[in-house]
């Protein structure tokens, strides 16, 4: 009888013990909301004035071929952003062993602005990177004592975009990919989250008109971003 009461407090011991430490065997598992800021950000894309507009300004400014040619050359430019933007983010996924998957939504608020160069064609003009959104998915390996999660992503991604020449302007919307790596940590006492990240956003190519008239090709529109987040984790 005394044997049994051992076993029956030793047990009752362990489950009370069970029910009151936080379990970390899936604490990526569930959904999760959150916001994270830019911590620096830069853009390159390379810029093409078409035919039309080549011809465009060769007659309004008589120019020769030689001086347009040097003008409206194609060239690679690249600009940071003065005020780094931010990100609301949503997902949920599940954790298997140490093995995570799962699908997150992201909407980008805007932050770049700015010109291209301060000679030639390009005195006046000017791109901006407004709002877009991504869907991605995550795949990851939880380290550490089960709360740091190692990740990386990929997914579908747009973005609105501004091209101005001396005005009026136009707006396109870019679509690419976005692909990402970062580490997440989860404080097993606390329901947040709290993530670093790094991510290449390729948006692709678009035509810009100024009057009627299609003028440039932006192409190859590149964002590089370093992110820091925080969220609340829910199940």
């Amino acid at each position: 009888m005394k044997r049994l009461h051992k076993v029956l407090a030793t047990a009752a011991m362990g489950t009370a013990a069970g029910v009151s430490a936080p379990s970390t065997a899936e604490m990526f598992t569930g959904g999760y909301i959150g916001i994270e800021a830019d911590l620096g950000s830069s853009v390159t894309f390379e810029r093409t004035y078409k035919q039309a507009f080549q011809d465009f300004v060769e007659d309004e400014a008589g120019l020769d071929d030689g001086e347009l040619d040097e003008l409206v050359t194609s060239r690679q430019f690249g600009m940071e952003s003065v005020l780094p933007g931010g990100a609301l983010f949503l997902g949920g996924g599940t954790q298997q062993g140490g093995l995570y998957y799962g699908l997150e939504a992201r909407y980008q608020f805007g932050g770049h602005d700015d010109g291209f160069a301060a000679d030639g064609l390009d005195e006046d003009a000017s791109l901006e990177l407004e709002d877009g959104y991504s869907v991605s998915g995550r795949v990851g390996t939880v380290l550490r004592d089960g709360n740091v999660l190692l990740y990386g992503s990929l997914g579908y991604a747009e973005r609105e975009v501004t091209f101005e020449l001396d005005e009026p302007s136009d707006t396109n919307d870019h679509t690419g990919y976005r692909t990402a790596v970062g580490l997440e940590y989860r404080p097993t006492d606390l329901p947040m989250l709290v993530r670093l990240e790094a991510s290449r956003s390729d948006y692709g190519d678009e035509t810009y008109t100024h009057e009627g008239l299609d003028i440039v090709d932006i192409d190859d529109l590149t964002e590089y971003a370093a992110h820091l987040g925080v969220g609340y984790t829910f199940f």
